[in-house]
């Protein structure tokens, strides 16, 4: 699993939005964890979603969200 995008959210390198997933040129089956994390003084948020990639290239190329699910939701409070 590899760190496919990263965006830093302000001035705080810890918050920031993420895309992991395999070789997804090599395997059009692989599956996409999209990573929120926010980070303050006062407490951690990490929230993330794990996305089948073929469910997400359909979306991407203009088809509707209905195709695809949400495999699940975790809320980590640190």
């Amino acid at each position: 699993m590899k760190n496919i995008i990263h965006i830093t959210k302000g001035q705080n390198l810890e918050s920031c939005v993420s895309c992991y997933g395999d070789d997804i040129i090599a395997n059009q089956n692989s599956m996409l964890i999209f990573q929120n994390s926010c980070t303050d003084a006062t407490s951690s948020l990490l929230v993330y979603a794990i996305v089948d990639s073929s469910k997400m290239n359909t979306v991407m190329k203009g088809g509707l969200f209905l195709c695809g699910t949400l495999s699940q939701w975790n809320f980590d409070s640190s």
